[in-house]
C-alpha cells in the first residue's frame, strides 16, 4: 500500500501507517472530545475531553493492531510470510506474501481476528465494570466502556460475509472446503459480498437523502467492498492462469548485462535506447552485483551522466531481487508486489540465467487468456 510509512515492528513484522489513518485518527478523537465524552461526563474541562478522545482513539487503533497481529501470527504459524501490517482508513490489513494453501488455513487465519476483537471487548467490559465507582474512575469507566463497545462492533463488522472482510474469507474457506477449488470459491464469496455492498450503498443513499451524513460512510464502505472484491477475482484468475508455471517458463533469457564501470550516458545510448527493457542486471568481475532501471537514471542530473558510473547508482543485488528458475511464477510475482520491484534477476548456480518482469508475466497471461490456455 502506497503513501504509508513504517513506524516500528511487532514480532519482526513491519508496522506501517497509511496517510488516511491520520485523518481517521483525528476525526475519531474530535468526535469523542466534542460529542461522546461531554454527553457521558458533563462539566469537565475541554482539555480533559480532548485527552480522553486522543487516548481512546489510540487504544482503538492499538486494538486493531492486535486484531491484525492475530491474523499475521496464525499465518506465520502456517508458513505464510507477512510483508507488513498497515493501518489505513478502514482499519488495518495484514499483507500476506502468498495465499493460504488449504481451506482450513484460510479459515483459521480469518477467524482469529474477530475472536481477538471479541476477547478485547470482554476485557474492556470487565475493566469498565470494575472502574465505575465515581471520581476519575468514572471517567476511566466511560473510556473503557467505549472501547468495549467499539471492539465488539469491529468484530461484528468484520464478520459480515463480504470478501475481503474476515467474514467473507470465512465464507470463501467454507466454499473452498466444499468445492476444492480456490478460484471458484473466490468468485462465489465475492458475489455474496457484492450483494451486501450494494445493500450498504442503497442504505447509505437512503440515509443521506434523509439528512444523515453517516449514509455517506456506508456508501464508501460498500464501494470499497465492491472494488476489493473485483481485485480479488482478478488475482484469483491470475493465479489460475499461472498455475504450474515456473520462472524458467517465463523469464527472458537473452538478457543484456551492463558493466558496473559503464557510464550512465553509455547505459542510455547502448541499452535503454537500443533495447526494450526497463532495467538491466549489472555485472562486475563476472558476477551480478546489482540492478539498474530508469528510476535510478532520473535521480542523476543530465550533466553528470557522462561521468557517473552505473555501480554508483545501481540497486545492490540482495536476496529480495534474486529468484531461482524453478520458483513458481506466482511466488515470483508476489515477491515483486510486496517488494515493489518490477523485475527479478534469475540466477542458476550463481550465474545469470535470465530476467523475469511483471510486464512479461502480464503479457503471458494475456496470451494464454486469448488462446484459451
Amino acid at each position: 500500500m502506497h503513501d504509508a510509512w513504517q513506524i516500528g515492528r511487532l514480532f519482526g513484522i513491519p508496522l506501517r501507517v497509511h496517510i488516511s489513518w491520520l485523518i481517521v485518527f483525528g476525526l475519531i478523537s474530535w468526535s469523542l472530545a466534542a460529542g461522546y465524552f461531554p454527553a457521558q461526563l458533563p462539566d469537565l474541562p475541554v482539555w480533559s475531553y480532548w485527552l480522553k478522545g486522543v487516548v481512546a482513539a489510540a487504544m482503538l487503533f492499538f486494538s486493531i493492531i492486535l486484531h491484525e497481529l492475530g491474523h499475521s501470527l496464525v499465518a506465520r504459524h502456517h508458513g505464510i510470510g507477512i510483508a507488513s501490517i498497515t493501518l489505513f482508513v478502514f482499519g488495518g490489513v495484514s499483507q500476506m506474501k502468498e495465499e493460504p494453501r488449504h481451506a482450513r488455513q484460510e479459515l483459521q487465519i480469518a477467524i482469529v481476528g474477530p475472536i481477538i476483537s471479541v476477547a478485547l471487548a470482554a476485557l474492556f467490559g470487565v475493566l469498565s465494570a470494575w472502574a465505575a465507582t465515581g471520581g476519575e474512575r468514572t471517567a476511566l469507566g466511560v473510556v473503557l466502556t467505549y472501547l468495549a463497545i467499539v471492539n465488539l462492533l469491529v468484530a461484528v463488522f468484520n464478520m459480515l460475509p463480504a470478501f475481503p472482510l474476515d467474514g467473507g474469507r470465512v465464507l470463501r474457506a467454507i466454499f473452498w472446503l466444499r468445492s476444492g477449488d480456490l478460484t471458484r470459491a473466490t468468485h462465489m464469496a465475492v458475489r455474496v459480498g457484492r450483494v451486501l455492498a450494494l445493500a450498504l450503498i442503497a442504505l447509505g443513499v437512503v440515509r443521506l437523502l434523509g439528512g444523515n451524513f453517516f449514509g455517506l460512510w456506508l456508501m464508501v464502505i460498500g464501494w470499497f467492498i465492491m472494488q476489493a472484491g473485483t481485485a480479488s477475482v482478478a488475482q484469483a484468475s491470475l493465479r489460475q492462469a499461472l498455475d504450474g508455471l515456473r520462472v524458467r517458463d517465463v523469464m527472458a533469457t537473452e538478457v543484456r548485462a551492463v558493466p558496473a564501470t559503464a557510464t550512465l550516458h553509455d547505459l542510455i545510448e547502448h541499452y535503454f535506447i537500443r533495447y526494450t527493457y526497463g532495467g538491466y542486471p549489472v555485472v562486475k568481475d563476472g558476477r551480478v552485483v546489482g540492478l539498474v532501471t530508469l528510476h535510478e537514471l532520473r535521480d542523476t542530473p543530465v550533466e553528470a551522466r557522462a561521468t557517473t558510473h552505473v555501480e554508483r547508482v545501481m540497486v545492490p543485488l540482495d536476496a529480495r531481487l534474486v529468484v531461482d528458475p524453478e520458483t513458481p511464477v506466482i511466488d515470483a510475482l508476489n515477491r515483486m508486489v510486496t517488494g515493489r520491484a518490477g523485475r527479478l534477476v534469475v540466477l542458476e548456480r550463481d550465474r545469470l540465467a535470465g530476467l523475469i518482469t511483471a510486464n512479461g508475466i502480464v503479457h503471458l497471461t494475456q496470451i494464454r487468456s486469448a488462446l484459451g490456455g
